[in-house]
């Protein structure tokens, strides 16, 4: 018994050196190719991501040319403004006891 355990360790010890010396040109081009295709897909994926970006930076300086033009167009004769808080002190609310003042 203890002479087949010793043969098959013989065996798959033959067998993994036979496989690593003749399979070599077959495992390179695997791994070349394989090199290849990650290369390939991080170039893309950095394509992809400075696209998107330019493509952000696109909508913000044209959010930023928006706001500036909205921010330099004057304000109409008797428009209100923006916001609640930002009305002038003539126009506050009248409460009901002030309306003979």
């Amino acid at each position: 018994m203890p002479d087949l355990l010793a043969l098959l360790l013989l065996s798959f010890l033959v067998s993994g050196l036979a496989s690593y010396v003749l399979l070599s040109k077959q495992r390179d081009a695997m791994s070349m190719a394989i090199a290849s295709r990650a290369e390939n897909n991080r170039r893309l994926m950095a394509e992809r991501a400075a696209r998107e970006d330019a493509e952000e930076a696109a909508q913000a300086e044209e959010a930023a040319r928006q706001g500036a033009s909205a921010q330099a167009t004057p304000a109409q004769p008797g428009s209100r403004p923006a916001s609640p808080g930002a009305a002038d002190a003539d126009e506050a609310p009248k409460r009901d006891g002030d309306a003979g003042k």
